[in-house]
């Protein structure tokens, strides 16, 4: 499923040259999930430059994927092992989220991130999406 979301996400960028910002993060999303810390930090840094001057949504909007953006950013180099720089950047998502109930949707990201629960399922699981984990091996 994972392979299928990149490869239609990679289409839609190359035929959408000036593509928004929300594409170059759904792809870093993606390749976050997949393992491809490398590649996943340099789309959710194409996603935050984008955003800065993206016409397609208010500024109200832009504050917000700035902060979804920058919480992707910060568990990329987490999970890649830049543990500090990971979490100065999850941190940084929190203060910059403009309302309390965004703030507390990036806290319970944030500590999924840094204090991942397996609930006792007793595999090697790993995260997937926030808040989601995946049995080791299994097709996401």
């Amino acid at each position: 499923m994972l392979a299928k979301a990149e490869r239609y996400t990679r289409l839609l960028l190359d035929a959408d040259p000036i593509a928004g910002p929300a594409v170059y993060a759904q792809l870093a999303r993606v390749r976050l999930m997949q393992g491809a810390y490398d590649e996943s930090n340099s789309l959710f840094g194409e996603a935050l430059v984008k955003n800065a001057s993206y016409p397609g949504w208010p500024g109200e909007v832009r504050r917000i994927m700035e902060v979804e953006f920058t919480m992707g950013l910060g568990q990329a180099y987490y999970r890649k092992g830049d543990k500090s720089r990971g979490a100065a950047l999850m941190e940084q998502a929190i203060d910059i989220a403009p309302t309390e109930s965004l703030k507390a949707v990036m806290r319970a990201i944030r500590d999924d991130t840094l204090r991942p629960a397996t609930a006792g399922l007793g595999l090697d699981w790993r995260p997937g999406l926030p808040g989601v984990w995946t049995a080791m091996g299994a097709r996401t």
